[in-house]
């Protein structure tokens, strides 16, 4: 899955901006709880996941 956080959130510095109202820094990851670890380690504050849906069940 891939993560963009909003514009601003992440700090840019010695990224080459392109469109400054459109960059960021995103990531991506194969669970929603590693983009929220990434993102409590990027912006030094604590993030929980709360509404995680169920995994996908084929019938």
């Amino acid at each position: 899955m891939g993560f963009k956080p909003s514009v601003g959130l992440i700090a840019t510095d010695g990224v080459l901006i392109q469109s400054p109202t459109l960059d960021t820094v995103g990531v991506f990851a194969r669970r929603v709880e590693d983009c929220a670890a990434w993102l409590s380690a990027m912006t030094d504050s604590e993030v929980q996941v709360d509404n995680v849906a169920r995994p996908l069940r084929l019938a």
